[in-house]
Formats: C-alpha cells, sequence, structure tokens
C-alpha cells in the first residue's frame, strides 16, 4: 500500500513540474515584439515582456533592471539636404545606432553621435530607417527601435549646390599696385591667396573685387582666386589662377620745372612720389647747410622754412617713392638769391 501512494505522489509531482514548463513555454512565446505607433512614418518595437532577458524571474535582479532610454521620436527625412534626424536625448551617451535598408538590404549601418544623419546620395526607392538610442549601460538600458520610412522618388546627390560663376577678368594692375578681377553679383565674399614657389605669402578675404600687393617685395608669383558661396543656395567657385611678377620701375624722375612761386619753392609733380627730400647748400662753396627737411605729400617748400639769412643758396630736392617697387629719385637742383 505505501509503494503505491508513493507511485501516486511522484506521478502528481511531475505532473505540477510539466503544467509550470508548459506556463513558462506559454510567456515565452507571447511575450515577443508588439509596434507603438509614433504618427505618420514613425512606430516603435518594444519588449512585452518587461525583463532584461537576463533575470529569468529571479527577484533579486529584477528589482535592480535599469530604466530603458525614450525610443527616438520626430524622425523627419530632409530631401533638400538628403538627411535624416530626429529628437536629441541628452542621455544618450552613446549616440544613435542608424540601420536604413533599401529593398530589404541594409544600405547603410553606423552609429553617430548627434540626432542627425546625412547620405551623400540615395538612389530613387523605398527606405525603412531603423533608430535606436544607445545609453551608459550603467545608467541606461538601449532604447526600443523606432523604424521610419520615406521615399526617394529620384536619384538625389549630397551638395548639388549651384556653383558661383568664375570671374572672367583676373590680372595685376602693375600701375595701380594691385590684383583685380571682375565683381561676381550675389557673391558671398572672395578668397585670394598669393603664392612664391610653395610658400603662402599674401592672404586676402573681403567683398571688395581687388587686393593690394604693396606688400609683396619683387619677385614672381601665382595668385589663386575662388568665389565664396552661400553654402545654403550656392556652393565655391571653381579656382582661378593667375601668374604674375612684380618688377621695379626704377627710380622716379627727378624734379622738373622748379621755381620760387609767392614765397616757395615749387615744382612739378610725379606719380607714385610720398614726399621729397631736400639739401640746402651754399651755393659758391657747396657747404651742406641743411641736410634734414623731408616734406611728405608734396608739400612745397616755404623759403622761411629753410632758415637762411641773405646770400646765395642751392637746393636740392630728391623724390621720395610711395612704392616698393621703385626707387628715390635722384636730386633736381635749384638756385636762388636772398637779400
Amino acid at each position: 500500500m505505501k509503494g503505491k501512494m508513493k507511485k501516486k505522489g511522484l506521478l502528481i509531482a511531475l505532473a505540477a513540474l510539466a503544467a509550470a514548463f508548459a506556463l513558462s513555454a506559454c510567456d515565452m512565446i507571447g511575450g515577443g515584439v508588439k509596434t507603438e505607433d509614433l504618427g505618420p512614418g514613425n512606430s516603435v518595437e518594444t519588449d512585452s515582456s518587461g525583463g532584461n532577458g537576463g533575470d529569468n524571474g529571479n527577484s533579486e535582479t529584477a528589482g535592480k533592471e535599469l530604466p530603458a532610454l525614450g525610443a527616438p521620436s520626430a524622425v523627419y527625412f530632409d530631401e533638400t539636404e538628403l538627411s535624416l534626424s530626429w529628437n536629441a536625448d541628452e542621455n544618450a551617451k552613446s549616440g544613435w545606432a542608424v540601420s536604413v535598408k533599401c529593398g530589404g538590404q541594409v544600405c547603410v549601418e553606423t552609429v553617430v553621435s548627434v540626432p542627425y544623419l546625412s547620405f551623400e546620395t540615395l538612389a530613387a526607392g523605398d527606405y525603412v530607417a531603423e533608430i535606436q538610442a544607445k545609453a551608459v549601460e550603467s545608467e541606461y538600458r538601449a532604447s526600443s527601435l523606432t523604424n521610419y520610412s520615406f521615399t526617394v522618388k529620384a536619384l538625389i546627390v549630397g551638395g548639388a549646390l549651384d556653383k558661383m560663376p568664375v570671374p572672367e577678368t583676373f590680372e595685376y594692375d602693375r600701375n595701380a599696385d594691385t590684383l583685380v578681377w571682375e565683381d561676381i553679383e550675389n557673391n558671398n565674399g572672395y578668397l585670394l591667396e598669393v603664392f612664391d614657389g610653395e610658400d603662402r605669402v599674401m592672404r586676402y578675404d573681403g567683398t571688395v573685387a581687388s587686393a593690394d600687393t604693396r606688400s609683396l617685395p619683387l619677385g614672381d608669383y601665382v595668385a589663386k582666386l575662388t568665389v565664396s558661396g552661400d553654402g545654403v543656395d550656392t556652393e565655391n567657385s571653381e579656382v582661378k589662377t593667375l601668374s604674375f611678377s612684380i618688377s621695379s620701375f626704377g627710380a622716379l624722375q627727378a624734379p622738373k620745372n622748379m621755381r620760387l612761386q609767392n614765397g616757395q619753392l615749387v615744382w612739378d609733380n610725379v606719380p607714385h612720389a610720398s614726399g621729397v627730400d631736400i639739401v640746402v647748400r651754399n651755393y659758391f662753396t657747396r657747404e651742406v647747410i641743411n641736410a634734414n627737411i623731408v616734406l611728405e605729400n608734396n608739400r612745397k617748400l616755404s623759403i622761411a622754412e629753410l632758415g637762411v639769412t641773405s646770400g646765395n643758396y642751392s637746393v636740392s630736392v630728391a623724390w621720395l617713392s610711395s612704392r616698393h617697387d621703385s626707387e628715390k629719385s635722384e636730386y633736381g637742383e635749384y638756385g636762388f638769391s636772398l637779400e
């Protein structure tokens, strides 16, 4: 009798164990993935089991489960910029995993550190993007996936902006000592770089269609000019190149037609002169009386400024150059008498 009771008890225990196993299997089958609607083009896949897949019902670890990051939302495909964007999450410290499929094949798979992904090109077709926020494992769990569908109607090439036109004219104006070029409408500025061999010796970044070259010594140069676009509707032009040389003009002409006029010593002006250097001598002995007179801006010389009394004098005048590519003139001389 006791043997039959033991056998019956064993059968009851086995039946209870089988029932528990069946219940667990049911939970596993029914715990799959469900979709949460986030609006047009967006959906989120969430794990309905509520666990993290590693607790197996252990009450001690279940109480310590980390919260999950929020699923990426407000996903948007910008056909102009050829990019995907979505709402940021400051807790997504490991970025966002993005997978883009076309025709069931993964065409892009990457992790980005900002809620934005740009493409170089996209062929026409239907696309599905899966986006997941990633977290530091000790703080949060990764979010559920957000699915976003979008359609490209024609081949789109990223960055296909209109190029700014290249100036038709670009030259070195030797008389003005400047580089000049055609002014392009709606430009966002000009970038000019001048090279001596491989060394860049001058850089101009401005909106005026010319650049002063007086800082450059005599020599041979290559200038490269770019018209800047605004980066929204237009991009930079192709580079236009110009080879040019800065050579010496030689010495300025000596002052001519020197004469006294209303108590001043005057002379004819010449281009590119910044002033004059004046030396006063005794006309007969050639002794230097004053050699420290420099007049700027082509100002004329007042006889009273010479600091001399009656006698015969000689005034020598030389032009000072305003250019780095020309030299001081020879002296012109004028003699006069004071009583």
